[in-house]
């Protein structure tokens, strides 16, 4: 399976006093779309961050939706996880709509719990998407019995040191 995985977009973000939108337009249409429609992945990750703050610009909000057009139009799915910049109530949007056109929205706690199954070739995947913030949220994600940190001490096994030697930068 070929994923592409990409974050921390911050469409609509200033920097100094001047709007990076006509650059990550740009990047948008003349790069990341482009690359996209050429190397045909089986799913595009956006994770995280997508917009610079949680109430969004218009011109960013514009943006996401031609972004959202451009790769459903490519036939290519997309999982789009709310990072902590982005509001969730506003990512969620359309995404029952979304999911139709292959675009997986997972925006709030409830919605990591939503899996996502993809076909590749003869191959199936269940996919979870699950982002930190959800987890501290939700204490829960993916299906599993839980995400959150483990309150069990460490195996005996793991408490020696590794036989490597460690290097802290």
């Amino acid at each position: 399976m070929k994923l592409v995985h990409t974050a921390d977009w911050h469409l609509g973000k200033y920097l100094y006093g001047r709007s990076l939108l006509p650059d990550q337009e740009y990047f948008v249409r003349e790069q990341f779309l482009p690359f996209l429609r050429e190397e045909r992945p089986d799913l595009v990750i956006l994770a995280g961050d997508v917009f610079d703050r949680a109430i969004a610009p218009s011109g960013a909000l514009r943006l996401f939706d031609s972004f959202l057009s451009g790769v459903s139009a490519l036939g290519i799915p997309l999982a789009v996880i709310a990072g902590n910049h982005d509001g969730p109530d506003r990512m969620a949007i359309g995404g029952a709509l979304l999911r139709k056109s292959g675009v997986y929205l997972a925006a709030r706690p409830e919605e990591v719990l939503s899996p996502v199954e993809l076909t590749c070739g003869d191959s199936r995947c269940v996919c979870f998407f699950c982002h930190t913030a959800n987890r501290r949220r939700s204490g829960r994600c993916s299906g599993t019995r839980s995400c959150a940190p483990s309150r069990r001490r460490t195996p005996p096994y793991w408490s020696a040191p590794p036989p490597w030697p460690r290097r802290i930068a």
